[in-house]
C-alpha cells in the first residue's frame, strides 16, 4: 500500500493492543483497516496478487493476507442500513485525518477520540448480536486509563446519544470503574443504573447463561 501511495490507518483489535502494557497480550481476530478513500484501488493491489476479494457488507471487503483474515474498511460504520450513524461516520473520517503514524508497524495509528467513538460503538454493536466479550471491554477500560483525560467525554455522549448507544456506554463506563480499576473522575458525572450495568457485565461473561 505504501510503495502504492496509499496511506493505511489501523483500526478496532490491532489497534487497541497497541494500549496494553504488553501489545502481544491482546489476541486479534482480524486486522481492520481503512485506506482513505481508496479502497477499490487497495483490493485491485491485492488482486493482481492472485488474493480473491469478498464483498461481504456494504462497508467493507475482506480477504486474507499471509493468513490473516482482514478487513478493508469503505466506511467505518454502515450508514446504508443505518442512516442515523450519518454524524458518527463523518466525525470518524475526520478524526481520520489527524491519525498519528506509528513507525514500528509502517502504518496510522486513531487518535483517542476516534477509539473512544469506535470501540464502544463496535462494542455496542456485537452486543446487540451477542458477541461482546471480555477483551472488548478490557480495551475501553484500557483506552480510559490510558487517554481518558483528553478525550472530550460530553462530545463523544452526545455522538453516542444521537447514534442510539448512550446508555449502553454509559454502563459500560460504570462497569470499567466498578470492576477494572478505572478512575470514576476521568468521566463527566452521569447517573448510574448500576442493575443494568450488573445485566450487562454477566450476559458478556455468561451470553448461555441469558434468556
Amino acid at each position: 500500500y505504501a510503495q502504492a501511495d496509499i496511506r493505511t490507518l489501523i483500526v478496532k483489535g490491532y489497534a487497541a493492543s497497541r494500549m496494553y502494557p504488553k501489545p502481544d497480550h491482546r489476541s486479534v481476530g482480524d486486522i481492520d483497516i481503512y485506506l482513505y478513500g481508496k479502497g477499490e484501488e487497495g483490493d485491485r493491489l491485492m488482486k493482481a496478487q492472485g488474493i480473491e476479494i469478498r464483498q461481504n457488507e456494504d462497508k467493507h471487503s475482506t480477504f486474507t493476507f499471509d493468513n490473516a483474515p482482514v478487513e478493508n474498511h469503505a466506511t467505518f460504520v454502515n450508514v446504508v442500513e443505518h442512516p442515523s450513524l450519518r454524524e458518527l461516520e463523518e466525525c470518524l473520517e475526520q478524526e481520520a485525518r489527524a491519525a498519528r503514524f506509528d513507525e514500528s508497524i509502517g502504518a496510522y495509528i486513531p487518535t483517542a477520540f476516534a477509539d473512544a467513538l469506535f470501540l464502544s460503538h463496535h462494542l455496542a454493536g456485537h452486543f446487540v448480536y451477542g458477541g461482546a466479550r471480555l477483551k472488548q471491554l478490557l480495551d475501553w477500560a484500557m483506552l480510559t486509563t490510558k487517554y481518558g483525560k483528553e478525550i472530550d467525554w460530553n462530545r463523544v455522549m452526545g455522538i453516542a446519544d444521537r447514534a442510539g448507544y448512550g446508555r449502553l456506554l454509559r454502563c459500560l463506563n460504570g462497569i470499567v470503574v466498578t470492576h477494572l480499576g478505572v478512575p470514576e473522575g476521568i468521566f463527566p458525572k452521569w447517573e448510574r443504573d448500576r442493575q443494568l450495568e450488573c445485566r450487562i457485565l454477566s450476559e458478556m461473561l455468561h451470553p448461555e447463561r441469558q434468556t
